[in-house]
């Protein structure tokens, strides 16, 4: 089976009607979720930070019809206690939006890293094989802007749905201009955050502002 590399914030959806359907890897799980919804029309893979706007998990969920399965792989390891019970009251609020009412399938990740098809997960596939993500360095940027200038705790963020259709899909846009960025990066620099402007000027050598 091909794998297709998604990241944090990203999806991958395989449908059974997909000229061939593919799996999703996803690695650098520290405190984030990774996902899987098994429906009976496909595979919806996520890798979620949390930010993301639980509507847009049901329109994306959708797409696969009714949910067979729900895999819940997380970093143990590196979650505070606080992050496991927000993970655990989110979870709740999502398969209750997407009516599913089976037991969630657990899954440790001491390495922070996943592979997930329409059978269910593997932790021991050799990643060489794996497809990666076209100009992952500005994509990851994008969404990590994104996601640190959302507000705190917003819930807010679309699903960047990476994969579909049987290719990868182009990058996401900005959410905020420049101009607000710069804007709330010069706000919380007077507050003796300097994180807002660090990114920011990452993604200005990138090219991306």
């Amino acid at each position: 089976m091909t794998f297709i590399e998604i990241s944090q914030d990203g999806a991958g959806l395989s449908l059974y009607t997909d000229a061939s359907q593919v799996g999703f890897y996803t690695e650098d799980v520290a405190t984030c979720i990774a996902y899987a919804f098994l429906g009976e029309g496909g595979l919806l893979a996520v890798h979620d930070s949390g930010q993301l706007s639980l509507q847009s998990f049901r329109t994306q969920v959708a797409q696969i019809g009714p949910v067979r399965r729900v895999i819940c792989a997380q970093n143990k390891s590196q979650e505070r206690s606080i992050q496991t019970k927000a993970h655990q009251e989110r979870r709740n609020r999502l398969l209750n939006l997407i009516q599913f009412k089976k037991k969630v399938e657990k899954v440790d990740l001491p390495d922070g890293a996943i592979f997930l098809t329409n059978d269910g997960f593997s932790l021991n596939e050799s990643v060489s094989g794996v497809t990666r993500i076209p100009d992952k360095e500005r994509r990851l940027m994008i969404n990590t802007l994104n996601n640190l200038f959302s507000p705190t705790n917003s819930q807010l963020l679309p699903i960047d749905v990476q994969y579909k259709n049987g290719s990868y899909t182009p990058s996401p846009n900005f959410l905020l201009s420049p101009e607000e960025m710069k804007a709330r990066a010069d706000h919380e620099q007077r507050r003796g955050d300097s994180d807002y402007w660090f990114f920011l000027n990452r993604g200005r050598d990138l090219g991306l502002l």
